[in-house]
């Protein structure tokens, strides 16, 4: 039977008194008693750790009283990297050792657990403690994972640092297997950085793994293995902080293009336009404006543009969409309880929007004035074309379709649906396409004298579609639709878009470069059509 009494003082010294009690009885030899004794199970303890890394397991000596009667004892130590525990026992005490190393310089540290006693014969007892911190290399970032698309530009570099805590000047060395990785070196000293390259020029649509082995001359890390994930897309989604819904886009060029949305949960929203000069790579917000959501945007050349919205607002741009005025509300044929969906020009001088309420206005003059146009449906109308500053369509709701030949008059043509037309793309004065609710897909080859019917393989809703020519087209819709058109038996192929938000907008080049926009802030791109 023993009792554990622990003393902590409030130096660095740690003191814990223990009790041992040992009774004998030999009946074939006198009793003599010769007092307690300390007995240690070790009496060295060797500690390794990594700088920088996990701290060393514990480890236990046990205490015995190998004499007579009690034995009290205290245990000590010097170091602060070094923690003791007493857990009393029924034959022996354990004393846990824990080291804290991972904070620690590399190098060797020492320590001495001292066991004393008043009454023991043999007191005190000492334990050596040995602690040795290797320089262990580390590597920042553990996993190397990239997203590139198939014919786009490379993606960006990636730093990989290579340290060592605790010491400089480890030697290293690194290697790969695949050629689509590409290091700035092969080896070094300690700290260092390499430059991770992943060239997806070449690459189909997949995903592709490799792994970068790094060998140093640490004994703790003598090998380290960073892996490398270059997935490569067709389509390829980015999301923009902020934005609740991205309504149009329009591309100037190769690099450039202007998107308009709104951000939601503002005060009567807060509409937004975007613009990119590095093909979608990076965008920024040219203007934002209080209390409407913008719908729709158009440039006649590099520098002029307009940008449509809700209450009736209307922007203009002469510098390529750096900088926005509105067009003033007094005068325009429309009032603020009208929402402008879409704008179209086809010069510097006529120009026409269309609205909620079968709204549709005009103007000759550059948007100086605009007047109202007579419209034939009294429903919402959606998109315009027009392939001249005098021949043009109009799709909407309820399978409103109407047509103008004088730019001035617009006359209904017979679309055979009563779904909500949403999209229109005309290749020239004869042939075009259509689309909408529930899948609606429509075609015209006369000028839509007759719309036929089309299969789109789909039933959700097609909000837009594109035509570069008559072989060349797209069309984007809920859940992430993206089809490209493609003639044969079968016209329509659905794309892998990468994105479940619904998309509302697209634009391509015909080297392939197409951006598609949508809800909650998503813009999709890719670079090779999304084949």
């Amino acid at each position: 039977m023993h009792m554990v009494r622990r003393h902590w003082s409030l130096a660095i010294i740690l003191s814990v008194v223990v009790t041992l009690t040992l009774t004998t009885c030999n009946k074939n030899k006198p009793f003599t008693s010769t007092g307690p004794e300390i007995s240690l199970s070790a009496n060295e303890l060797l500690f390794f750790g990594m700088s920088g890394g996990s701290n060393p397991a514990r480890q236990m000596v046990l205490v015995r009283n190998s004499g007579e009667g009690t034995l009290q004892f205290e245990i000590s130590k010097q170091q602060e990297w070094l923690n003791l525990y007493v857990l009393p026992g029924t034959n022996a005490d354990t004393i846990f050792c824990y080291v804290y190393s991972s904070g620690m310089m590399a190098g060797i540290y020492y320590d001495t657990i001292t066991v004393s006693s008043s009454h023991a014969l043999n007191s005190p007892q000492k334990i050596a403690v040995t602690l040795t911190v290797h320089p262990g290399a580390l590597v920042y970032p553990p996993i190397i994972q990239v997203v590139a698309l198939v014919d786009g530009p490379a993606p960006k570099s990636v730093n990989l640092s290579i340290t060592s805590a605790g010491a400089s000047g480890l030697t290293w060395s690194a290697t790969k297997s695949e050629p689509w990785v590409v290091l700035s070196k092969p080896s070094g000293l300690t700290p260092d950085v390499i430059t991770i390259s992943l060239l997806n020029a070449g690459l189909l649509s997949g995903t592709y793994l490799d792994s970068i082995v790094i060998t140093t001359s640490s004994p703790s890390t003598p090998r380290l293995v960073v892996p490398v994930i270059l997935e490569v897309k067709s389509w390829v989604e980015f999301r923009i902080a902020g934005s609740n819904d991205l309504r149009a886009v329009h591309m100037i060029d190769d690099q450039t293009a202007l998107v308009v949305g709104f951000i939601g949960n503002t005060t009567g929203h807060s509409g937004v336009i975007l613009k990119t000069t590095d093909a979608g790579a990076t965008w920024t917000a040219k203007k934002y404006f209080n209390y409407t959501s913008f719908g729709g945007i158009e440039f006649i050349d590099d520098l002029h543009g307009w940008a449509v919205g809700d209450s009736a607002v209307i922007m203009k741009t002469n510098d390529g969409g750096e900088t926005w005025t509105q067009v003033p509300e007094v005068g325009l044929p429309v009032t603020d309880s009208i929402a402008l969906w879409k704008v179209k020009f086809t010069d510097l001088a006529n120009g026409w929007i269309v609205g909620t309420k079968g709204t549709l206005i005009r103007t000759v003059d550059s948007g100086k004035t605009w007047v109202m146009a007579f419209s034939p449906s009294p429903f919402s109308l959606a998109d315009i074309e027009m392939v001249s500053s005098t021949e043009g369509w109009i799709i909407g709701n309820h399978g409103a379709i109407l047509h103008t030949t004088d730019g001035a008059n617009w006359t209904a043509q017979n679309s055979g649906s009563i779904k909500d037309l949403w999209g229109i793309s005309m290749i020239d004065n004869l042939r075009g396409w259509v689309v909408g609710s529930g899948g609606e897909m429509l075609s015209t080859t006369d000028g839509g004298a007759t719309w036929i019917h089309e299969n789109s393989g789909v039933t959700g809703e097609i909000k837009d579609v594109v035509f570069l020519d008559q072989f060349t087209g797209w069309a984007v819709g809920g859940n992430g639709l993206v089809l490209r058109y493609q003639p044969g038996i079968n016209n329509w192929v659905q794309q892998i878009s990468n994105t479940p938000r619904t998309l509302f907008s697209a634009a391509f080049r015909l080297n392939g470069y197409g951006i598609a926009v949508g809800e909650l802030g998503t813009i999709i791109l890719t670079y090779n059509g999304g084949m």
